[in-house]
């Protein structure tokens, strides 16, 4: 018997897990960090205007230290979260009765809706909209076994290598997306430059220097369809949704086995994490700063066998050290409970600093200076985030979210403080 729309409520500050909180809040910075390229415009200068504004010492280091050890591993911790999250309802769902499937669209539509705005209307380096079509096809994984979800994984994180070989075989398929692109700026005098024949878009420095608000406002839709070329490119989908299951799969452990609290698995997965993930980021590294090469292959190859890896031994590196009892961790809980609204704040305060619109710091700052004022803007979210909760039970976008995933919710407020 299928249960009634009142069956549906979100999950209680009781039924929280801190360990995933503290997770989700320190993944949050740390991607905001990693994004900090793309605001900042960093990630669109060629290798002479980054010698031009960090020189040869400290900014090569940091840029170093953030290949190796920061890019791509904390999204995919996002992503781990996202796929534990997902077990958890599909629990509690059931145990109550309800159509899980019914259930999870609803709350993938919402998260859809916010980030189609986001990325036509906010930023293009969006991945709200990413993770709500992968959480679509992940349902269709929620009655599989523990094995094949750890087969299906592997297949999937490791099948961007395989893209890569296709890419030259359907003539870069994505390009498409990107003539389109091109041909409705042109409108505007905006044009992204030419597509290399490897299949590698030109960067759109352009639009992130449009000065004129309206001008910016009548670009940014089409640089949705970059955003999704750059995904097609790099067969995130397939990453994505390979850590998803990978996330699944934790949860069912978590659930059923107490894997938060299983120590000798946390540090095996640790020692294994590092012994596979570093060396090959140390590759990746390598092949970006000194190698002259416009083949993707082996950069994709370094990637796919050392992010993943490198995330699961941060996870299991901090479920171990909150476990130990480090409570200065316990300061990520509250940005962890809002990571969706901390999201979207870190694209509208960043915008307006870097871009033309703003302040028009693009390629202005060294890398080392962006990132520590980034450093200081999460300060003060997580300031925001603990004075917020101290009033309400959820921050403002998850708010939005789950009135449309269970309807009517009102924005209750505390009676008392819950965060210390």
């Amino acid at each position: 018997m299928q249960a009634s729309q009142s069956s549906f409520k979100p999950v209680g500050d009781q039924s929280r897990i801190i360990h995933l909180d503290i997770l989700r809040g320190i993944a949050i910075l740390f991607i905001f960090l990693a994004n900090t390229a793309s605001f900042s415009g960093y990630v669109v200068l060629t290798p002479e205007e980054r010698a031009g504004i960090m020189g040869n010492g400290i900014g090569s280091f940091t840029s170093a230290l953030m290949t190796i050890f920061i890019d791509g591993k904390w999204y995919s911790i996002f992503s781990l979260l996202f796929g534990i999250g997902f077990a958890i309802q599909l629990d509690r769902v059931i145990k109550r009765g309800g159509n899980f499937p019914t259930f999870f669209s609803r709350r993938m539509l919402g998260l859809l809706l916010i980030g189609v705005i986001h990325i036509v209307f906010i930023w293009m380096g969006d991945i709200l909209t990413l993770y709500a079509i992968t959480g679509l096809v992940l349902i269709l994984f929620r009655n599989a076994s523990n094995k094949a979800l750890l087969w299906w994984s592997g297949a999937l994180i490791l099948f961007p290598i395989v893209h890569d070989l296709l890419l030259p075989l359907t003539n870069f398929y994505p390009i498409e997306l990107f003539k389109i692109m091109d041909a409705y700026q042109a409108q505007f005098g905006i044009v992204g430059g030419p597509v290399a024949p490897e299949g590698m878009p030109h960067p759109f420095v352009q639009y992130i220097m449009i000065e004129d608000v309206g001008t910016y406002a009548r670009v940014t839709p089409s640089n949705a369809l970059a955003r999704i070329a750059l995904i097609l490119f790099e067969g995130r989908f397939f990453k994505v949704l390979g850590i998803f299951l990978i996330g699944l799969w934790a949860g069912r452990q978590i659930l059923h086995n107490d894997l938060l609290n299983n120590t000798k698995f946390l540090k095996r997965t640790l020692r294994i994490g590092i012994a596979i993930g570093l060396p090959f980021n140390l590759l990746r590294w390598t092949i970006d700063a000194f190698l002259e090469t416009n083949i993707p292959l082996p950069t994709t190859i370094a990637y796919a066998l050392g992010v993943v890896p490198l995330a699961m031994a941060y996870a299991a590196g901090t479920i171990l050290l909150i476990n130990t009892g480090w409570k200065f961790l316990n300061i990520f809980r509250a940005p962890g409970k809002m990571a969706l609204t901390c999201y979207l704040m870190q694209s509208l305060i960043s915008i307006p600093i870097y871009y033309g619109i703003g302040l028009g710091l693009v390629g202005q700052l060294p890398e080392w200076m962006s990132l520590t004022l980034t450093l200081g803007i999460f300060g003060l979210q997580v300031i925001f985030c603990h004075l917020w909760l101290k009033r309400f039970k959820f921050g403002p976008i998850e708010w939005l979210w789950r009135k449309m995933t269970y309807g009517k919710i009102k924005l209750v407020r505390r009676s008392q403080p819950e965060l210390t």
